[in-house]
């Protein structure tokens, strides 16, 4: 497909049907039992490196109307049991300091918001 379209990639072209084209797909939210299933899938995966990308593909075919890259994403930012997602510590904040310096946030003329930040 991506050679009929040419300035797409094959991905591009499978993630923009997946995504915007196919009738399919599920709009709104999670529900427990598609968590659940997620977790289970992946779980049972053990994909490592370039296989990554074929872990969620095999994964989303089996979770009818969610996309390889929601799979992904539902994933990595709410269900990995690795996150930490309480509050920041201390330590966890001068070292976020330390590491971008101190961020100003400036209207412009336009009044937006503009973060702004010196490098130490």
């Amino acid at each position: 497909m991506a050679n009929k379209v040419q300035t797409r990639s094959a991905q591009q072209c499978q993630q923009r049907w997946e995504e915007r084209i196919l009738v399919l797909k599920k709009v709104g939210g999670w529900s427990l039992n598609e968590d659940n299933l997620l977790v289970a899938l992946v779980t049972r995966r053990t994909f490592v490196g370039d296989n990554r990308h074929h872990m969620w593909s095999e994964i989303a075919r089996l979770i009818r109307g969610k996309t390889d890259h929601q799979c992904w994403q539902r994933w990595s930012t709410e269900l990995d049991p690795s996150l930490n997602s309480g509050p920041f510590d201390e330590k966890e904040d001068a070292i976020i300091l330390n590491m971008y310096g101190e961020c100003l946030f400036l209207l412009d003329d336009l009044c937006c918001i503009e973060l702004v930040c010196m490098m130490m």
